[in-house]
């Protein structure tokens, strides 16, 4: 069931998740950090309430761990926009990364929701170009749904900013 109809048009819902340690939540700090006017917070669920113009954005930083994700499909129905953490500083957690994000973008639930894919702590391990992202998650084919690839470090603060004005850009279309 789509909730939509409970929202405004200028209500955007966005959750961020990956892994645990992926680099969510600092990921949330920084976009929080760039529109802190009319920023608001409920601590109990790691929501995240923004206004970005004339949207009013609310940012869900769910839980990683394995056995927190089950928590994640409750919010697909309405959601708008996804933000999916990779931590590119394990061979191992890119793996894993890219088998969630493989159910995740074949989900009926969120064939029309455009995915923002971070690469976080690329400022960490083996530097890797960004022509060869797709192809190391093995989504360069999924024609379906909208995505887009973001190198990031939240650490220092690069790439994050970019790629949510990207999604922001995609979720802007939708009435």
């Amino acid at each position: 069931m789509n909730h939509s109809r409970w929202y405004s048009k200028h209500d955007r819902r966005v959750i961020i998740i990956g892994l645990d340690s992926s680099g969510k939540s600092e990921i949330a700090r920084v976009l929080l950090e760039n529109w802190p006017d009319g920023c608001s917070n409920i601590e109990a669920l790691s929501c995240y309430k923004l206004k970005i113009g004339d949207l009013n954005v609310s940012l869900y930083d769910l839980p990683g761990k394995k056995k927190d994700r089950f928590q994640w499909r409750h919010f697909f129905s309405v959601t708008q926009g996804i933000i999916f953490v990779v931590d590119m500083s394990s061979e191992d957690r890119i793996q894993e990364s890219r088998e969630i994000l493989h159910s995740l973008m074949n989900d009926v639930l969120l064939s029309s929701v455009p995915f923002l894919i971070l690469c976080n702590k690329v400022d960490i391990g083996q530097p890797i170009l960004s022509k060869q992202l797709p192809r190391e998650l093995k989504i360069q084919n999924m024609k379906e749904i909208t995505w887009e690839i973001y190198k990031t470090s939240a650490k220092y603060r690069f790439g994050v900013i970019e790629g949510f004005t990207w999604l922001l850009t995609k979720m802007s279309a939708i009435e």
